[in-house]
């Protein structure tokens, strides 16, 4: 089974939340975050009682520190996958509640507790592998001979910080009125017509080559993408390149205008510049429908192409990303993420290190905590555990 129907299969009988993890030479990218942002979601998503067989979120439900029985489970069911070096490509993990009817009794409503399940999918080609063959998935991630468009639609999710199952579900709609078989993504637009809030399974960002900025929404309106946290962090790295979070507007892109360069980060894809945009129709930008069917995706007749540059210091962050991740050099992008970034650390062991039981903070020198779990190659998943959820608590 591949991820989607994975996903969809648990959107029909459950509600919850669900990640994906880039796997890389049997490494999980990124697990802390992973981890803290699909427990969140299921806590903001779950976080309340059913009605009537009919879920309702609990709009006051958000925590910045994840239960800790959720984490563990979540964390032992990546683990039991057993991945050596061989394995690469992704894990799909979904951390949900199953539905119920309105004739359950609340006994039964509160005895359900959430369960978690994964999948793991081998990738052939990956713009992690050095070696791939393919131009599609190389170093640069994508051809170079075949423009990269990207669609536009108007839509904004309701809560869209929570990476939710039911999405899958809800976008196939949008996706169902894709005009070009072959465009990159689809990018949702604010009730304006104008702003650029998201692509449907990737973050947006745009670029001002003549101030070496970045623009890309906030993280109130989008969900924060494991990769995209990646991209802000290797941007901060690299000091000429500045970010603000502020939704890009329509009318300032182009690669004659304010914003003349683009691209969508994701966590199977990592990085692609995006070369073209399709404006949306006139029709598209006034609808203010709240339903979803009513809303027009532009058509190829009606719209406006943008075209983007593809601007040497924006090259120059992805290859630094890539090689960066493809080195799997765990604090490549520390102190910026104070944390190692493959997973997991060490091999089951019995031993115990000082390093383990101190209580992390961000003052730590990440540096110094990696060179002390290399010294100690036997520990143990309890330890390496409790260490990440130290680290969790720090996002």
């Amino acid at each position: 089974m591949k991820p989607r129907p994975f996903v969809s299969s648990k959107a029909a009988v459950a509600h919850g939340s669900y990640t994906v993890l880039p796997v890389m030479n049997g490494k999980l990218l990124d697990s802390p975050y992973h981890i803290y942002r699909l427990v969140n979601s299921y806590q903001d998503l779950c976080g309340c009682d059913f009605d009537d067989d009919k879920f309702k979120p609990n709009e006051n439900h958000k925590k910045k520190s994840i239960d800790i029985s959720l984490a563990r489970m979540v964390y032992d069911e990546l683990m039991s996958h057993k991945l050596s070096n061989t394995h690469t490509g992704c894990i799909t993990c979904v951390l949900s509640k199953e539905k119920y009817s309105s004739s359950a009794s609340q006994q039964q409503q509160q005895q359900q507790g959430p369960t978690v399940s994964s999948l793991f999918t081998p990738l052939d080609h990956s713009p992690l592998l050095p070696s791939s063959s393919s131009s599609k998935y190389s170093l640069k991630g994508e051809s170079d001979d075949t423009p990269n468009i990207v669609e536009t639609f108007v839509y904004q999710r309701k809560k869209p910080q929570s990476k939710d199952i039911q999405w899958i579900p809800e976008r196939v709609y949008i996706e169902n009125q894709r005009k070009l078989p072959s465009s990159l993504e689809i990018l949702l637009l604010a009730q304006d017509g104008q702003s650029i809030l998201e692509g449907l399974i990737s973050n947006f960002f745009a670029f001002n080559s003549q101030s070496n900025t970045l623009y890309t929404a906030p993280d109130d309106d989008v969900l924060p993408g494991s990769m995209s946290r990646l991209v802000l962090a290797a941007a901060s790295k690299r000091q000429n390149i500045s970010v603000i979070r502020e939704s890009p507007s329509l009318g300032d892109l182009g690669s004659d205008s304010f914003l003349d360069a683009a691209f969508v980060t994701s966590a199977i894809k990592i990085f692609s510049f995006v070369d073209e945009l399709l404006l949306p129709s006139q029709d598209t930008i006034s609808s203010n429908s709240d339903h979803l069917k009513e809303k027009e995706l532009l058509t190829s007749s009606s719209a406006t192409k943008i075209h983007f540059n593809r601007p040497a210091v924006l090259e120059e962050l992805r290859l630094f990303l890539l090689r960066g991740l493809q080195s799997q050099d765990p604090l490549f992008l520390a102190p910026e993420i104070p944390y190692p970034l493959w997973w997991p650390l060490a091999t089951t062991g019995t031993s115990t290190s000082a390093s383990t039981s101190a209580s992390v903070s961000k003052d730590d020198s990440a540096r110094h905590i990696i060179n002390d779990i290399d010294r100690d190659r036997d520990r143990n998943r309890e330890e390496e555990f409790n260490l990440m959820y130290q680290y969790i608590n720090l996002i």
